[in-house]
């Protein structure tokens, strides 16, 4: 938008101009009222044009200003006496910003009855004035001089448009939604973990509760071109994901690079992959659900790692994993082979009350510090072949439905070895029955 010369513009040419600055500054449902052009001055109910304007709270909730907005395009400087027009619509009507856009420059007089006028009144609306100089700083605006402050405000308004869009009821119009608040994560990289947050809001939230498989392919989509390197998209960096009650189907985030992530209480659909994930901090899948197969293969928790109560419905497997803190799969329940093949856990590693009803793999593992399986169910064979404890290992109050063992290779051949604090019990053909010593000489038996 060039900028204009006033002079040579009548009424009606004006109020299109101050229409289409509004537009360009990010201004929606823009209505123009064109009665005073066409000589009936009661025509346009005390204001040319009506707008809403969207803003974000500081957490990031969405309101809209409604604005009343009387266009004045005098040779003149502008009296008091043409103002109180859109004052009372704007008190009648529940504005919550009236704003007078002038050619050229209020009066002196007007600007005096202006601030009278909300000193006595105190209006619950606003009141503004833009004047030429002011018109001509916002067209510079909304062309993009001062490439910080203009590229802010047109991801701003993007963004703004996005969250509009994303509530519309066409399922195609929201998937451009979602490439549109992509688009302004790509540009502008502080607005990347706005970004972020509004796709794993949709993904928890969908559209009025519903999320239909197109769309949320296309947001899976988003997180998975940045966050990954096998994506499409330019890599994110410092990124926390809050996806807590979302529905997943065949999310893959291999090698993602993820700060933090909350899945608390989702459900995964498909085949799930977190081979090679890292987080920096919190990885929390608390009573989540895993309908098909997952996979943590070589993922790094450097962060505290939380999997209580979810339920494995299909194979999973965490070989080669790496857990640099507290590791709690409490309560959880595998209901197929679960693969913890070289897994290392470099702090406590908590599975009271888990559940194993296939095979329980561990074959491999290292745990540099407490391990606690007191409680747990080992359905059918319990493997820490080669196992490494280096602090207290507590088993007790285990059920062991067919094998446990612990075996070592000692030149070439397999030999049984134990956790400190227990005793070997019972040798079979393939079976090791361990019992962990009570005090005062009772044994506690937690296999056969």
């Amino acid at each position: 938008m060039d900028a204009p010369i006033f002079s040579t513009f009548d009424a009606e040419e004006f109020e299109k101009f101050c229409r289409d600055l509004l537009s360009r500054l990010g201004f929606q449902q823009i209505n123009w009222r064109k009665g005073a052009t066409r000589g009936v001055n009661a025509g346009d109910g005390g204001r040319d044009i009506e707008a809403v304007y969207p803003r974000i709270d500081p957490d990031r909730d969405q309101f809209f200003e409604r604005w009343f907005v009387e266009c004045k395009h005098h040779a003149k400087t502008v009296s008091r006496a043409h103002l109180d027009e859109l004052l009372a619509a704007a008190e009648a009507n529940g504005a919550d910003v009236a704003l007078f856009m002038v050619s050229g420059n209020l009066s002196n007089s007007a600007k005096d009855h202006l601030e009278q006028y909300a000193k006595n009144r105190k209006p619950a609306f606003r009141i503004k004035y833009w004047e030429r100089h002011d018109l001509y700083a916002l067209i510079e605006r909304s062309n993009g001089v001062g490439q910080a402050t203009a590229m802010q405000a047109t991801s701003e308004m993007r963004f703004i448009d996005a969250l509009i869009q994303l509530n519309h009821e066409n399922a195609n119009v929201r998937a451009g939604a979602l490439s549109l608040l992509e688009s302004v994560g790509d540009t502008t990289a502080e607005w990347r973990q706005r970004v972020i947050d509004r796709v794993c809001h949709y993904l928890r939230h969908g559209n009025h509760g519903h999320i239909d498989d197109e769309t949320r392919k296309v947001a899976q989509k988003i997180l998975t071109d940045h966050l990954s390197p096998y994506g499409e998209g330019s890599p994110w960096s410092g990124i926390r994901l809050d996806l807590a009650g979302a529905h997943l189907v065949s999310l893959d985030l291999t090698k993602a690079d993820i700060m933090a992530a909350d899945f608390t209480g989702c459900r995964f659909t498909g085949a799930t992959h977190f081979n090679g994930v890292r987080f920096g901090d919190d990885a929390m899948f608390d009573g989540s659900t895993f309908d098909d197969g997952v996979a943590f293969h070589g993922a790094n928790f450097e962060g505290p790692a939380s999997f209580q109560r979810c339920s494995f419905h299909d194979h999973v497997s965490f070989s080669h994993a790496r857990f640099q803190s507290m590791t709690d799969f409490s309560d959880s329940v595998f209901s197929c082979i679960a693969g913890f093949s070289s897994t290392a856990f470099d702090n406590l590693a908590v599975f009271i009350g888990a559940v194993f009803k296939k095979d329980a793999l561990f074959p491999g593992i290292r745990v540099r510090n407490d391990a606690i399986f007191t409680d747990v169910r080992f359905e059918t064979e319990a493997c820490f072949e080669l196992a490494k404890f280096d602090a207290v290992v507590n088993f007790g109050n285990c059920h062991v439905g067919i094998d446990m063992d612990f075996s070592v290779e000692l030149n070439g051949l397999y030999s049984p070895t134990l956790p400190p604090g227990f005793r070997l019990v019972h040798k079979g053909f393939l079976e090791v029955a361990v019992v962990k010593e009570r005090r005062r000489g009772r044994a506690e038996r937690i296999g056969s």
